[in-house]
């Protein structure tokens, strides 16, 4: 991922057709993210070459894209006839014991991570994050196929996002900085068990108007990262059920609520933090000898 594309106009609403603020939230999440002309590339060639059921969901998912984009937004019917297209595909489409489906994307409230990791298996989206920064041990040895996240867990509800950042040695950070606006998108995970059982972590400590740094150590070099929020998936409620709101970052913050859109002076405090995408702004390297290291 990559901050938004020079000039990009705050995007359009999406309307709940039906439990869909998670697909609704992850399509902004995406879309904002990457830059819709650089994912809009990315699904020619599957609209090009795909077989029926991509060609169809690939075009489908351009023309949402342009539709977001746009002073109007996607009709009501233009968003179901694209998420009904993405139904189709093998990632969605598997039936369970009870001939249902498995996923079904409309009408049932599904995790985030689920639909962003089928959505990428369908469409090779984690191509365009290339592992960037990867941890190499902790919760990212349990990802699966097209999730292109780094996982991290808060230890407590005092954390702050840069205590979360800290808790991670820098020896275990893992750096491939090739493209020249390198990104870090994280997952947290928040759910965590006690003697009165699982329950979700609350984040309002997390400071999303401010930078946060991480450092990594390769050998005798450090990096030092300076990170910038500019996408945010919140989660509103329990593990049992609850509702997904996404902000986006250009000049000023806005909050997309489904349809409501919404301008931000800043960022509020949020309660649960699903996903967060940042920009990285500045890098500094510094080596030490083994000789300074000793002393």
């Amino acid at each position: 991922m990559q901050p938004p594309e020079q000039g990009l106009r705050a995007m359009a609403g999406f309307d709940n057709l039906g439990s869909t603020c998670y697909a609704n939230a992850a399509l902004k999440f995406l879309i904002h993210s990457i830059g819709p002309q650089r994912l809009t590339q990315h699904l020619q060639a599957f609209a090009a070459d795909g077989d029926a059921q991509q060609r169809e969901a690939a075009q489908g998912f351009m023309q949402l894209i342009a539709d977001t984009c746009s002073e109007t937004g996607p009709t009501r019917q233009q968003l179901s006839d694209f998420l009904a297209a993405v139904q189709q595909l093998p990632a969605f489409s598997a039936i369970n014991a009870d001939n249902a489906l498995d996923f079904p994307i409309v009408g049932r409230q599904q995790d985030t991570d689920e639909f962003l990791t089928k959505l990428s298996q369908s469409f090779q989206l984690h191509a365009l994050y290339a592992s960037e920064i990867t941890l190499r041990g902790g919760l990212d040895t349990l990802r699966s196929e097209g999730q292109y996240w780094t996982i991290l867990q808060p230890a407590s509800p005092d954390d702050t996002l840069q205590a979360v950042l800290d808790r991670t040695p820098a020896a275990d950070w893992q750096l491939l900085l090739q493209r020249p606006r390198p990104h870090l998108t994280v997952r947290l995970e928040n759910a965590m068990h006690d003697a009165q059982g699982l329950h979700l972590l609350s984040n309002r400590n997390f400071d999303f108007n401010q930078p946060v740094r991480l450092h990594a150590t390769e050998g005798n070099l450090t990096t030092i990262l300076t990170l910038e929020p500019r996408e945010v998936i919140e989660f509103r409620g329990t593990h049992q059920s609850g509702h997904c709101v996404v902000y986006a970052k250009d000049a000023q913050w806005v909050r997309y609520d489904d349809d409501q859109v919404t301008a931000l002076s800043q960022m509020p405090a949020l309660e649960q933090v699903r996903f967060i995408n940042f920009a990285i702004t500045h890098i500094e390297t510094a080596s030490s000898s083994p000789a300074a290291d000793a002393s």
